[in-house]
């Protein structure tokens, strides 16, 4: 078989192609270009298998075995492949980059086009169709519009297709350019191949499909022979898979062999070679065109055009090939659409075929086989041709001529067919528009120019439409000045405008801007049509061209005058660069700008003194050479112009501004002139006179110029500004002093020389010895030489100050004492540095420590004893008690006395410290308790004659011993407050109890029996020593401590550190084995301090799987079996409390976080009888859980609310700790503390639905705050006597404002309870009625009545809502109201029987009883209807019996005789059949 592998790619003109050999025919005129030339080097046996298509930029061609692809104009050869087997179909996608080819052998290849690489290849079908007959029928390549990128691959075969889906062909794409080999295999790996089987629709198989997108959907048309002609696949989007939606049978057309979708219409081409079109969605024909034979076919839209329009008003044509019997010749013909009409007819091959193209495209493309001799007969083709057709119309051959700028050829051509010659000329002209503009940016030569320029005069003079003429002027980018002006005199003499007059003028502006060398075609244009001035003004300035803008804007003043603003002139100064000097600036703005914003623009004079003032800072900065002249000559400019009184918007703040900017400017400038002193603009502006002239001294280099310095300058200086010279030059001294004598700061070297040298220079004598006292001050001990010899100098004169130095001097001294202790510069200007000093003193712990220090003391005049307590807290710390002893009885003893009690003081705060329980720290408060003792023996000793003070010293000596010996024999250490606590023998327990506790929580092991005693820390601070059970029993008895209060106190003990589980371990036993009103009072305490403890959110250790709040309720429902009688009331109250905190806990969302777990209370089968015997189980609240962290601590707060007495609180006889039935207490609102939480509880059980949990936290909080204001205020007038009246109105107004809450509350909680209950499954009708009792009675007439009117036939909700309203109207005595329920009642009942019947009673439910009658058709019809029910029906609602019965008998025989005269059914036509009907 011949391989068709030589291409010969050919480029014909169209105005001379010759089509030699064929016949043309019609109306319409098509030129014809042949562009391919295909032929085989072999010999050709037989006639190829031509099939051709084309796409966006691709175009393939495919001859047998042979695969050419070409792009959309056949002059590329992109890809040329010869296959094993014939090539059944192909096809190309994502913009011809993959290649899709299906072989007769039933090999399928994805090929990647720019790499020429077959990427996959994949053998579909097992069993090929024979050489004869194609295995693949059809084939098509579709983007899912859902996901861009993934592919839809549709191969039809002769009994089914294959779907290929989820073919990522972008990502592929990518994978292969970055030649990443691991995604490509993924990619390829994802790749799914369904198989559908056609089998059972089309018996005799498949010929030809069609893919076509309704808009997301994906459709499959497939057509064939014998009883189905079509089937209608589509996705089915929840299997992914195609499914078969509809199908046509054979009774119109025998088979099909074509199909084209266009729009919503499908033609089709069947067995018979008849042309029939159908309507895509319903598959019904619409039209049959059976007296056309037809082989193939093709739909294209052409470009309209005046020929074509004329002959039909469609823009559709057909292209169809027909045969001719036993000829090698075929015609095709061009057709327009719907009319059928032939508007072109040509011969061709008869081996040739139609490049199925896109319906939009304008050429027609023809694949023909060319035969060697056209004349003989029986011979195969020898080479294959692709030709192009297209619309030959004067106009369009024009347009073509004109496109390829073929001018000379289009002028003939005009003149011959007498078409618009001026468009030649136009078009010609704007050819050499487009080379002006090339010319005018350096592309062409002033050769090249100079034609183009002629070329376009030459035009133009042939050109009659003179506006055409100017425009064309105007915007042509001339390449020189000469010939923009002399082009633009030519337009003003064809036809004068001002439009001409204007724009030579800005030719003229341009010129001056750029010169006539420098003249540029584009930016003349852009000059031209920029009618922005301002803005052409602020790209000069933007450039740095100041000489630029200024003649822009004095050409164009007046234009920028007219629309000039605000906004435009903060534009102008903001464009202006900061590197444009200012001297270039200046007289711009002096003689231009400035006037120009003053006469056009008064408001903008503040902008402008803003700018002025902001610029004339930058000079400081930009041009430092000329500074400050440059600065005061630009700030001068805004002054003259913007002479102003009190006009707030012509900127009379600005205008201060920049007066005081100039001030500022011309005294920094007599700075720089008269006394040589530069400063920066911001150092003058935050200075003053007297800063100015310590700055001239600062800068004086050395000592000796000072008198120089100041004679020259800082006295004339002083005395421009009237400032005291002396007074001036003492500041500078302690000014220079404060700076230099610092640790920090330096200034000079020799400082101590500059300071006397401006000394010196100081006039008055009062402000010398000032000035001494300062130094002295200041200097760096030890003095150097100077100021010694200074301060000499003055002790030896005479004078009123002469005490003062002395005195300071004599601080000299003592700063030498404590410069043996290494202090230095040290501020001993208060008492507090003195004492510091002292404290450092004492803390070297010299043999001259204490000396020294009491010396200073005395030379500041502070108290003695001061010092001897700080040195003997040293001593004692230190444990040198002796030592301490000898420095007491060197003091008299009233100091004595006075250091000893100080020391107590420390001593027991040094003894009280708890934060600190190192051994080292034992060890000193055991060195402290020793080393008082010792103290306080010699205080007794010496204040044996004051018995007060007496007894207090040995009241602290027995207490120091006794801390002392328990320290050292016990390892006790006591606190002070600790000891002198009356329960001192507790303590000891609760020492010893630790101590057991710690020892049995410790685990016994071997290997720490070596091991020394374990020391434990106890809670509130103390260590204590180990004991076993059997000492903490004997210790029990000699405390005298039963059994039961030992273990109590443990359970007690062990609540309070959060070990919950061994506290309810130990009162269990206590409730097991002492069973009395004392074990009664620790289980209601337990379970208060759990209570407490919860509300804390206090972290504790519970035993596993525990019901933490199940427990407290238990614990107090203990208590109240066990507790005395005036324990009772409290022990109810608490079980109350708890059992609704336990409830609350049970509809919280459990969470392993919160520290325990509720128990799952549907695993309690054991249950309260009581509760089983005295309510209903019917109506169970649907809620959402809450949250435990945020409603438990809250609840347990009202709980402790309601528990309001504490527990520490001593109660008498018949006294309640709970708030019904507590006392008032002077100062206190028990209510107050109740009212925030229970506000937090109801509103989170609200919005968590949990409606009934609010009615019981409400109702109980407040029935116990009013039984306990009711229970305290029995009579007023005694209570007016008992309590204050302000505390009683307090009371009330609590009250007052709880009772309103609780009503509103309970009314809110009480209708949306009764919502719930009415819309539960069953209407629980006793809790209804109970919670209608709580609403007010108008109220809940209208929620029964607004209920029963919007529940649609649920008759028995009805009923049920209407029993509870008759029985509320009993209640309320309403007789009219009742006898509107019991109606309902009787319609609903009604409802349920004859819903029972299938029967609707809703038309006619609670309507007129005359109005019941309506229904009885609808019964006397119903089959399952019986006598007895109609006379019930007319007797409930009071209708005629006799006329229903008739009715009813009449309706009877009625159905009976229709039964007996029924015929057999009549048969159903095909579904096919009836849909083309």
């Amino acid at each position: 078989m011949a391989m068709w592998s030589d291409v010969e790619l050919l480029t014909n003109e169209d105005t001379n192609t010759v089509r030699l050999g064929s016949e043309e025919n019609g109306s319409g005129l098509y030129q014809v270009d042949t562009l391919v030339k295909i032929s085989t080097a072999n010999e050709v046996q037989r006639d190829p298998c031509l099939s051709s298509s084309s796409g966006s930029n691709w175009s393939i061609v495919v001859a047998d075995k042979t695969v050419i692809l070409f792009d959309q104009s056949y002059q590329t050869i992109l890809l040329l492949l010869n296959f094993e087997t014939d090539v059944d179909a192909t096809d190309v996608c994502l913009e011809g980059q993959f290649l899709v080819v299906c072989e007769r052998n039933g090999n399928l290849h994805l090929i990647y086009v720019p790499h020429k690489r077959i990427l996959l290849t994949q053998a579909l079908v097992e069993k090929p169709s024979s050489e004869d007959k194609k295995t693949f029928r059809y084939l098509t390549i579709e983007e899912d519009k859902a996901s861009l990128g993934i592919y839809h691959v549709f191969l039809l075969i002769e009994d089914g297709f294959f779907h290929i889906s989820n073919l990522a062909l972008a990502k592929i794409e990518t994978a292969i350019e970055k030649m990443d080999m691991g995604p490509l295999k993924e990619l390829q790996s994802l790749m799914k191949i369904d198989f559908c089987s056609t089998s059972e629709h089309h018996e005799e198989g498949c010929s030809t499909a069609v893919v076509f997108n309704l808009g997301l959907e994906i459709h499959l048309m497939i057509g064939g022979d014998n009883e189905n002609v079509l089937t209608h696949w589509t996705m089915d989007p929840r299997r992914a898979k195609m499914c078969l939606t509809h199908s046509v049978d054979n009774s119109l057309i025998p088979g099909v062999r074509k199909m084209v979708v266009a729009d919503n219409l499908l033609y089709v081409l069947d067995t018979e070679d008849s042309l029939s079109l159908w309507d895509l969605h319903f598959l019904v024909m619409v039209h049959c065109w059976q007296d056309l034979a037809i082989h193939d076919f093709e739909l294209t839209t052409e470009c309209g055009s005046a020929s074509m329009v004329a002959q039909d008003t469609g823009s559709m044509k057909m292209i169809t090939l027909t045969k001719q019997d036993n000829s090698q010749i075929n015609s095709m013909q061009i057709r327009c659409l719907p009319s059928m009409t032939v508007c072109y007819t040509l011969d061709v091959s008869s081996v040739s075929c139609l490049v199925q193209t896109k319906i939009n495209m304008d050429t027609i493309y023809l694949a023909e086989g060319i035969f060697e001799d056209p004349e003989s007969r029986g011979e195969p083709i020898s080479s294959v041709v692709v030709r192009c057709f297209t619309e030959a119309l004067p106009e369009n051959r024009l347009s073509r001529l004109l496109h390829k700028h073929m001018f000379e050829e289009a002028e003939k051509f005009a003149i011959t067919f007498d078409l618009d010659l001026e468009l030649v000329y136009k078009v010609k002209l704007d050819f050499v528009l487009e080379q002006l503009a090339s010319a005018s940016v350096g592309g062409y030569g002033e050769g090249v120019w100079s034609e183009l320029v002629e070329e376009a005069k030459t035009n133009l003079m042939k050109i009659t439409d003179e506006q055409y003429v100017v425009e064309y002027c105007l915007k042509a980018p001339w390449p020189t000045f000469e010939t923009a002006e002399k082009m633009l005199n030519h337009a003003a003499t064809r036809y004068s405008s001002l439009q001409i007059q204007e724009a030579l003028a800005r030719l003229a502006t341009f010129c001056s801007l750029h010169g006539p060398d420098n003249f540029n075609g584009i930016a003349w244009i852009e000059f031209l049509n920029s009618m922005d001035n301002l803005g052409d003004i602020l790209s000069h300035l933007r450039e740095g061209d100041l000489k630029g803008a200024q003649l822009i804007w004095l050409r164009y003043e007046g234009h920028i005058a007219a629309e000039f603003d605000e906004r435009n002139l903060k534009a102008v100064l903001d464009v202006i660069p900061e590197d444009l000097p200012s001297q270039d600036l200046c007289p711009w703005f002096r003689t231009v700008f400035v006037p120009f914003v003053r006469r056009v623009l008064p408001s903008g004079q503040k902008i402008l003194a803003r700018w002025l003032e902001q610029r004339a800072r930058n000079l400081e900065l930009t041009e430092k050479g000329a500074w400050p002249q440059n600065g005061l000559d630009l700030a001068v400019l805004g002054l003259p112009s913007l002479q102003m009184k009190s006009d707030d918007d012509c900127g009379a703040e600005e205008v201060e501004s920049l007066k005081s900017l100039v001030s500022n400017l011309r005294q920094l400038l007599d700075l720089h002139r008269k006394y040589s002193c530069r400063l920066s603009l911001s150092v003058f502006e935050k200075g003053s006179v007297r800063s100015m002239a310590f700055y001239m001294l600062d800068k004086v280099p050395a000592p000796e110029l000072i008198a120089a310095t100041v004679e020259s300058r800082i006295l004339p200086y002083a005395q421009e500004h009237k400032t005291p010279f002396d007074e001036l030059l003492l500041q500078y001294i302690k000014d220079l002093l404060e700076r230099c004598s610092s640790q920090t700061t330096t200034l000079f070297t020799e400082w101590e020389a500059k300071v006397v040298a401006v000394l010196d220079c100081i006039n008055d004598t009062d402000m010398k010895v000032d000035a001494v006292l300062e130094i002295m001050q200041k200097a760096v001990v030890p003095w150097s030489k100077v100021v010694e010899q200074l301060v000499q100098q003055y002790l030896e004169m005479d004078g009123p100050k002469q005490e003062l130095l002395k005195e300071s001097y004599r601080l000299m001294e003592i700063r030498k004492l404590l410069r043996g202790y290494g202090i230095r510069n040290f501020n001993l200007s208060n008492s507090t540095h003195i004492m510091t000093l002292i404290r450092y003193i004492l803390k070297q712990d010299l043999p001259m420590s204490l000396d020294d220090s009491l010396t200073l003391a005395e030379a500041y005049k502070l108290p003695t004893s001061q010092i001897n307590y700080l040195f003997l807290t040293q001593l004692i710390g230190q444990g040198r008690t002796e030592e301490c002893m000898t420095v007491l009885k060197k003091l008299s003893c009233a100091e004595a006395q006075c250091v000893i009690e100080r020391l107590t003081a420390w001593a027991r705060l040094q003894l009280e410290d708890k934060d600190h329980i190192s051994d080292e720290h034992k060890k000193n408060q055991m060195v402290v308790a020793q080393g008082m003792v010792e103290a306080l023996k010699y205080m007794h000793i010496i204040q044996k004659h004051d018995a007060l003070k007496s007894m207090e010293c040995e009241n602290n000596l027995i207490m120091f011993k006794a801390i002392a010996h328990l320290q050292e024999d016990f390892d006790i250490f006591f606190t002070p407050s600790d000891y002198e606590d009356p329960s001192i023998r507790k303590q000891i327990q609760e020492h010893h109890i630790t101590a057991y506790e710690n020892t049995r929580g410790r685990p016994s092991s071997k290997a720490k029996a070596t091991t020394p005693p374990v020391v434990a820390n106890d809670p509130d601070g103390k260590t204590k020593t180990i004991s076993t059970e059997a000492g903490l029993r004997r210790l029990g008895r000699q405390l005298q401590r039963t059994e039961q209060e030992l273990w109590s106190d443990l359970a007690l003990r062990a609540l309070g550190v959060g070990k919950v589980h061994k506290a309810l371990k130990i009162l269990s036993e206590l409730y097991e084995h002492h069973y009395n009103t004392n074990t009664g009072k620790v289980l209601f305490t337990a379970a208060r301090t759990l209570c407490q403890m919860l509300e804390a959110d206090v972290p504790m250790v519970l035993p596993d799987d525990s019901d933490l709040p199940a427990v407290i309720h238990d614990l107090a429902c203990q208590a109240m079996t066990l507790c005395h009688s005036d324990l009772l009331l409290d022990c109810l109250e608490l079980c109350k409390c708890t059992h609704i905190a336990m409830d609350v806990y049970h509809q919280c969302q459990l969470s392993d976080d919160y520290g325990f777990i509720a128990k799952d209370p549907t695993l309690d089968t054991e249950k309260d009888p009581h509760s089983q015997w005295s309510f209903q189980d019917v109506f169970n609240e649907d809620c959402i859980v809450l949250d435990p962290l945020s409603v438990l601590p809250v609840q347990y707060e009202i709980t402790n609310c309601l528990l309001p007495i504490s527990l520490d609180t001593k109660l008498y006889p018949l006294d309640c700790s709970c708030l019904s039935h507590c006392s008032f207490e002077k100062g206190s609102n028990y209510l107050k503390p109740l009212l925030g939480p229970l506000a937090n509880i109801l509103q989170s059980l609200q919005e968590c639905s949990q409606l009934e949990l609010a009615l019981r936290v409400l109702v109980n909080s407040y029935g116990s705050c009013l039984q306990h204001v009711t229970s305290n205020v029995m009579d007023i007038k005694i209570s007016l006597q008992l309590f204050d009246t302000q505390e009683l109105k307090n009371y009330n107004l609590c009250l007052n404002n709880l009772r309103k809450t609780t009503i509103s509350t309970l009314d809110a909680v009480a209708v949306a309870l009764l919502h719930k209950v009415f819309n539960w499954r069953v209407v629980d009708c006793d809790l209804a009625i109970g919670l209608c009792t709580l609403l007010p009675k108008a109220e809940v007439l209208k929620i029964l009545w607004k209920f029963i009117d919007n529940t649609w036939q649920n008759y028995d909700k009805i009923l049920a809502v209407a029993r509870i309203g008759a029985n509320l109207c009993c209640l309320y005595d309403e007789a009219e109201e009742r006898e509107k329920f019991l109606s309902v009642i009787t319609d609903a009942e009604w409802g349920i029987k004859l819903a029972q019947l299938e029967i609707s009673m809703q038309p006619v439910f609670r309507q007129r009883p005359e109005m019941k009658r309506s229904l009885i058709p609808d019964l006397v019809k119903n089959r399952r209807i019986t006598p007895e029910i109609i006379l019930q029906y007319c007797s409930t609602f009071g209708l005629d019996r006799d006329s229903v019965i008739n009715q009813y008998i009449t309706t009877s025989l009625l159905l009976q005789a229709d039964e007996e005269g029924a015929g057999d059914p009549v048969g159903q036509s095909g579904r096919a059949s009836v849909s083309y009907r």
